[in-house]
C-alpha cells in the first residue's frame, strides 16, 4: 500500500515550484496571518472564524467572506496517512505551523506529522523555502 501525503505549504510563493516538483501531490496552501489578531486553539469553531474574518476585514479594508477555515473544512484528513508541514523558522510561519498542528489535533486522527527541516538541509545557513532550488525539493 502506498502512503498518501498531504503537504501543507506556508504560502502562495511555494506553489509553482512545489507543483513542478510534485505534480501529483496533494497540498493545501496555508494562507493566513495568525501571528496578528485574535487566535484560539479551537480554530474550527465558527465564532473563531467570525473573529478572524472581522479582524482581516478591518485590517485589509476589504470584504473578507471566506477564510482558511473554509478550506480546512473541505480537506478530509482521514484520507491521508501523513501530513508534511512546509514552514520556515520566522514568527509568521511558526505561529501558522502551530495553528496547523492545532487543526490536525482537533481532527483527532492518528496521523504521522513531518516537518521539513530546512536548517539541516542548508547546513545551518538561514534560508527560506523559496531559496531552495525546486529540483532539490524531493531531497
Amino acid at each position: 500500500m502506498s502512503q498518501k501525503f498531504l503537504h501543507i505549504l506556508n504560502g502562495d510563493s511555494l506553489v509553482t515550484g512545489f507543483k513542478s516538483s510534485f505534480p501529483e501531490a496533494n497540498y493545501l496552501v496555508w494562507i493566513e496571518a495568525f501571528c496578528q489578531g485574535p487566535l484560539d486553539f479551537k480554530i474550527v469553531d465558527d465564532s473563531f472564524k467570525k473573529r478572524r474574518i472581522d479582524f482581516l476585514t478591518s485590517c485589509l479594508s476589504a470584504n473578507v467572506d471566506t477564510h482558511l477555515i473554509d478550506e480546512l473544512a473541505k480537506t478530509k484528513l482521514e484520507h491521508f496517512d501523513e501530513v508534511v508541514l512546509w514552514f520556515e523558522y520566522d514568527l509568521f510561519c511558526q505561529v501558522n505551523m502551530m495553528t496547523a498542528i492545532a487543526w490536525i489535533i482537533h481532527e483527532g486522527l492518528d496521523l504521522k506529522v513531518s516537518l521539513l527541516n530546512i536548517d539541516e538541509y542548508q547546513g545551518k545557513r538561514q534560508v527560506g523555502l523559496t531559496q531552495i532550488k525546486t529540483k532539490n525539493y524531493s531531497k
